[in-house]
């Protein structure tokens, strides 16, 4: 498919949407926009047919961790995570999703992105409502290009969002920054 279809979710219902149609065959934006909140985004959904879809959602509802785990598998890894993180996260690890990636670096063996169930759910049920098929869910803060040694930072709405990098970013409101 030489055309990616990409969606930014909110955190609630009634937040704004933003989306983008983006060719890469062009390397040019084809189309884009804004979608007042969760309930239209069937108006995406013949543009997400054909196309490769990726949806953003916002860091702010994501905790993106490294660790180094006293483990040598990826199962012996991932059983622990949870425990390890259960002092530093809200809310209780069996209504937490975990998602970890494949990338390793010299510093951690493990690096992972956390959300409440509930908003996973609640994300998964609008795109299903809207018959659109998502190939990847990313914290939007983990979108931003990564340069060495140096910091990267957008305003998207009410919102600041900040790459250290690769696995190291923030969201932080406009009013403090």
């Amino acid at each position: 498919m030489a055309e990616t279809l990409y969606i930014r979710l909110g955190s609630a219902a009634n937040d704004r949407i933003h989306w983008l149609v983006y060719s890469t065959v062009e390397h040019e934006i084809i189309a884009s926009g804004e979608l007042a909140d969760a309930e239209q985004l069937s108006h995406l959904s013949e543009k997400s047919q054909q196309r490769n879809v990726v949806v953003f959602v916002p860091g702010c509802d994501v905790a993106i961790k490294q660790l180094n785990v006293p483990a040598k598998s990826q199962r012996a890894i991932q059983q622990a995570v949870p425990y390890m993180l259960e002092d530093e996260l809200a809310q209780d690890v069996e209504q937490l999703f975990f998602a970890y990636a494949n990338n390793k670096n010299n510093a951690y063996n493990c690096s992972v992105a956390v959300v409440a169930h509930t908003q996973m759910t609640q994300w998964l049920a609008w795109l299903s409502n809207a018959n659109i098929r998502c190939k990847a869910m990313i914290p939007d803060v983990l979108a931003l290009p990564q340069i060495d040694n140096t910091w990267q930072a957008i305003m998207l709405g009410e919102q600041v969002l900040i790459k250290q990098e690769q696995w190291q970013a923030h969201v932080v409101d406009t009013a403090m920054w």
